[in-house]
């Protein structure tokens, strides 16, 4: 499964790098020792770091963020970036002391510089969508640590590593069958359940009454599914809306996300096969 939780990406920002250098100095440059800045030495030209080649962020990234909070990070070969958060000792909500709630942007690497410069974190502890950026250093394959900024000044910072689970090859098949969990938008919270086909259609409802169904299937890179999800008519809060996303599947723990295309809402449904233990 997705570590033992589900997310608050929140990533240390790049830390500047300070260079300073330090120049010899001769009596006036002409022996070929050194010189001052501008002098007129023979020595050495001081050779240049070789560049960074862009490291590939793909992958899933596993870690914690300073506040306490587990993060669990999948980057999509499109530069798409889901970051689920959670609470590391309640991560199914079923104490509900600290809701999850996860992360969506558009990802860019510049040699080891990671970045996303508009994203959208739907806190559903909140009831709102805060919008920021981050910024990281990377490590391909080895290690993600950065910093969130959040509008109006907060920040949070984050270190993950790369775990091997995401090159394991997909199979919708294993998903077929029943499961029980929590959905979480932004308005509110409600126990759920679904039944996936071996075709990976699917369909459920919450307590509340709101029915939805969708598809999954795969992407074609990594151990991650695309979804499509809509909501049936009333009650549900986003009635007859479609919504697109991801789902990650483990052990028989499944993780959907996917987010309004305004940007204003967004579902989360962390689900298991019943009387699985945690």
């Amino acid at each position: 499964m997705i570590s033992k939780g589900v997310l608050q990406f929140v990533f240390v920002g790049l830390m500047a790098l300070h260079l300073g250098a330090c120049s010899g100095g001769g009596d006036d440059g002409s022996n070929g020792d050194g010189g001052s800045a501008g002098g007129q030495g023979n020595g050495p030209t001081p050779s240049q770091p070789d560049p960074v080649a862009d490291q590939n962020a793909e992958g899933l990234w596993i870690g914690e963020t300073d506040t306490g909070m587990s993060i669990n990070g999948l980057v999509l070969d499109d530069g798409q970036m889901y970051i689920l958060y959670f609470d590391p000792e309640d991560e199914w909500g079923e104490n509900v002391p600290i809701m999850p709630g996860f992360i969506h942007g558009y990802t860019t690497v510049n040699g080891d510089e990671f970045s996303a410069t508009s994203i959208k974190d739907y806190a559903f502890e909140a009831n709102e969508v805060f919008s920021g950026s981050v910024s990281a250093v990377i490590s391909e394959e080895a290690s993600l640590v950065g910093e969130i900024d959040y509008v109006g000044g907060n920040s949070v910072a984050f270190s993950a590593s790369y775990d091997t689970a995401y090159e394991r090859s997909p199979f919708i098949g294993d998903m077929e069958g029943e499961f029980e969990g929590t959905a979480y938008i932004v308005d509110g919270w409600a126990s759920a359940s679904i039944s996936v086909e071996s075709t990976g259609a699917f369909a459920g409802a919450s307590l509340n009454g709101c029915e939805v169904s969708g598809v999954i299937y795969e992407r074609g890179s990594g151990n991650v599914y695309n979804a499509e999800i809509t909501f049936g008519a009333d009650p549900c809060i986003m009635p007859n809306e479609t919504l697109s996303g991801i789902v990650y599947f483990d052990s028989g723990y499944f993780y959907m996300a996917a987010a309004h295309q305004d940007q204003t809402n967004a579902i989360l449904f962390l689900a298991k096969r019943p009387g699985l233990e945690d």
